[in-house]
């Protein structure tokens, strides 16, 4: 079970912070520089970005794994939809933002380390993120991996601002920070992480091939996209999630086509399935402008002979957004 980070490691967090925030290392690494820092306790890698170099909100995503590394991959090679872009990510954030954003047990931290910040880009905002959760407090592994990160990222700027080279990376290798057998913190080339598996058929096949069997084909063209509803509180001790919706329009008629709300371990497939067999027609195209819900949909597509398009804009689907973000959220 997951235990809460104690007042030393605490301490030890906001210390690396301070010295991210006043030595500035987004002004060395600008936030396309992907670097990776070797846990030295685990073996496990953070794939980390320094945020700050264009002018933007200032801190560090160190993603975890390879379905952290895809997240923060599709999230800067604009892959990713308005509402996907903040749930895909899998890793630890830290920010440098307004104190308003901070909770109650973030000031409870700073009363312990008396701590105090001024300014409206200098309080410290750590996170954990887990795709599709609601982003949650560090616990003490997290708290002492994302020390780690921000020290070594720190040392990183500052060899760099020294005039150290960085060394020159391979296919599927990247510069990182390794600790050696005798303690010493070096920058060195580490491997990427394999990509995750491919997405399969995850709708089940006989609902599939009844709906080739009776679903009526037309030559409609639907416009879909993950828009989210809200956050979602369990019952049962787990973390809340974001619920999220395959909302699916048809481009023609203007009317939704379906909508199938998500919980965190639901795939589109089942969402587009359900929608479907709801209006009992199989769109000849679904247009759509995520590279990770292309991704999603495309092994039910192929089986259920579904034209993916991606396209630059939704018209239809931005006049349906915006008439539903201004219903009331979900709670």
């Amino acid at each position: 079970m997951a235990t809460s980070p104690d007042t030393t490691q605490w301490k030890a967090l906001y210390d690396a912070a301070r010295q991210f925030h006043a030595q500035g290392p987004w002004e060395m690494l600008p936030e396309d520089r992907l670097f990776a820092v070797e846990m030295p306790e685990s073996g496990d890698t953070l794939y980390c970005s320094v945020l700050g170099a264009t002018g933007s909100q200032r801190g560090l995503i160190a993603t975890r794994g390879a379905r952290g590394l895809l997240g923060y991959i599709m999230l800067t090679a604009d892959e990713l939809d308005e509402d996907e872009a903040p749930l895909e990510q899998d890793g630890l954030s830290f920010l440098l933002g307004d104190g308003s954003l901070l909770s109650d047990e973030d000031r409870e931290v700073h009363a312990q380390l008396g701590l105090s910040f001024e300014g409206d880009s200098s309080w410290p905002l750590f996170r954990s993120l887990r795709a599709h959760l609601v982003a949650t407090r560090l616990d003490a592994a997290e708290a002492a991996s994302l020390t780690t990160a921000l020290e070594q990222t720190n040392l990183l700027a500052k060899d760099l601002r020294a005039g150290a080279s960085l060394p020159e990376t391979g296919e599927n290798e990247v510069v990182g920070r390794r600790r050696d057998a005798t303690g010493t913190w070096n920058t060195t080339v580490l491997s990427m992480p394999p990509p995750p598996p491919d997405i399969r058929l995850e709708a089940d096949p006989v609902q599939c091939a009844v709906i080739l069997r009776r679903g009526r084909r037309s030559r409609a063209v639907w416009e879909a996209t993950i828009m989210t509803l809200g956050q979602v509180e369990t019952d049962d001790g787990t973390d809340a999630f974001w619920a999220r919706l395959l909302l699916c329009v048809d481009a023609g008629t203007k009317q939704v086509a379906g909508g199938e709300v998500l919980g965190p371990d639901v795939s589109p497939q089942h969402a587009l399935v359900a929608a479907i067999e709801k209006g009992g027609t199989i769109p000849r195209y679904v247009d759509l402008t995520s590279g990770l819900l292309e991704s999603q949909l495309k092994p039910l597509a192929d089986v259920l002979k579904i034209r993916l398009r991606r396209v630059e804009r939704l018209r239809v689907m931005d006049e349906v957004r915006k008439q539903m973000k201004q219903a009331q959220p979900l709670s």
